[in-house]
């Protein structure tokens, strides 16, 4: 990487001499590299390996194991680069974070929904036959009412919440749902835990 960055620092011309826009792009581009890297498996070693220590041992997202790492790295650099590069520093490592875990989580990113239906068998077999997933059937009593009902729990694609929301609408239209963000799924079928990774 240094040995590239030496040979191409002549080569083309600057792009923009504003140093907020080029902050913006930069921390982009190099979290969209570094989340390619990632998300095959690798590093590009430094901070990089000990991001996914961290992801392995800890739990964090690679992007925020990057971040906390290189906030650490730029905090100690302020009287060496100054305060204001500093701060344009920061942006691009945030930047970067957010475009780590967009390419490594969000272009798999798994959702939860809870269905709570006065119809939950109708809802289920729509979902199940127009969908082709299964669904877990738990038991829920109602803390005000103290009825009994069945509530409807299923993880998917966050691109297929919308026809899941279309299903439900035409079903029961009164349906109360919510909708969680999955960050790790472990079991059978899922990503492996842990302690095997």
């Amino acid at each position: 990487c240094s040995l590239f960055l030496f040979l191409t620092e002549d080569i083309g011309h600057r792009l923009t001499d504003d140093t907020f826009l080029a902050s913006i792009f930069a921390g982009l581009l190099v979290g969209v590299g570094l989340g390619l890297i990632f998300r095959t498996g690798g590093t590009s070693g430094g901070s990089t390996i000990l991001a996914r220590l961290a992801n392995q041992l800890l739990g964090w997202s690679i992007g925020k194991g990057m971040l906390i790492i290189d906030i650490l790295v730029v905090v100690g650099s302020i009287f060496i680069i100054g305060l204001e590069k500093s701060m344009y520093t920061l942006l691009i490592v945030f930047i970067g974070a957010k475009a780590i875990d967009f390419i490594v989580e969000g272009l798999d990113e798994k959702v939860a929904v809870m269905i709570i239906s006065s119809c939950p068998e109708k809802v289920l077999d729509n979902i199940t036959s127009r969908m082709s997933r299964g669904l877990t059937v738990l038991d829920g009593r109602g803390g005000y009412t103290g009825q009994n009902r069945e509530v409807l729990y299923i993880v998917i694609n966050k691109q297929e919440i919308v026809q899941l929301k279309s299903i439900i609408n035409e079903v029961d239209g009164n349906a109360y749902v919510t909708v969680h963000t999955v960050h790790e799924m472990i079991g059978h079928g899922y990503k492996a835990s842990k302690t095997n990774a």
